[in-house]
């Protein structure tokens, strides 16, 4: 079993990534502890392609919705290691959409807004009151329930079968955004706690990363922008190493 401090490694580097991107290296260095959620400078002017545009706009809808899955885990999981593997994605992904929206901002292009990509629902039998709006900021949080005789380390998972069928959520086609988590689907993560929501929390993040690894890969097949075409190799590098992890965790 790995631990937390390999998760902690990941987000060394993959912030370490970001931060080239920021263009860091004119400005003072920050100092430790502050975040860096300046946007990347984008010189005026350069050249890029609707390519670049969609690649961001979908990417920045993307990582806003892991943002409210990892911050489901903070509250609702139970294991360390899945709540610090959660801590390295959001870091990552809250840096990588300011800079995304930064480039959209001086590209003239439209910023997506920050509301679900799909009204919350609420099926019979879910809670009701948990259904915040994506975005930089929490979720509306609810309190987490007696875990009762759960262990507090992470329990043994047999490895996804590839299909939702498995974990009981619904399968109801594919988002138009590679990986996106359904309605049904994220209602159901807000309703589960401990073990339960740990399984399916992960076979939902590989879900989620490996349609992000697929708008990376398009991105650098039909992008022009040269920052955009590293962000997304540095997205399929990131996230493959986070899918990597997480399938530990099932095992």
């Amino acid at each position: 079993m790995r631990t937390p401090v390999r998760a902690l490694a990941l987000a060394s580097a993959a912030l370490a990534g970001v931060l080239v991107l920021t263009g860091c290296n004119d400005r003072t260095e920050p100092s430790a502890g502050q975040p860096t959620t300046r946007p990347a400078a984008t010189t005026v002017g350069q050249h890029f392609n609707d390519a670049d545009v969609t690649f961001a706009q979908q990417v920045i809808e993307h990582h806003r919705q892991t943002i409210e899955m990892t911050d489901l885990a903070a509250t609702q999981a139970q294991s360390p290691q899945v709540k610090a593997i959660a801590a390295v994605i959001r870091s990552t992904q809250a840096a990588e959409i300011q800079i995304m929206t930064g480039w959209l901002q001086a590209w003239d292009a439209p910023v997506p807004t920050q509301t679900p990509m799909w009204p919350a629902e609420t099926p019979a039998g879910l809670p009701t009151g948990t259904e915040g709006a994506a975005g930089l900021l929490p979720t509306t949080e609810t309190p987490p329930l007696p875990m009762g005789t759960e262990t507090p380390f992470m329990p043994t998972y047999a490895e996804p079968t590839g299909t939702m069928e498995s974990t009981g959520a619904p399968s109801l086609g594919a988002p138009s955004i590679p990986g996106m988590l359904t309605p049904q689907e994220m209602n159901q993560l807000r309703s589960l706690r401990g073990a339960q929501f740990e399984r399916l929390f992960v076979e939902l993040m590989i879900r989620h990363h490996s349609g992000a690894i697929e708008m990376a890969e398009i991105e650098q097949i039909r992008g022009k922008d040269a920052d955009a075409l590293e962000l997304a190799r540095r997205i399929e590098i990131n996230q493959s190493a986070e899918i990597a992890e997480l399938r530990e965790l099932l095992r």
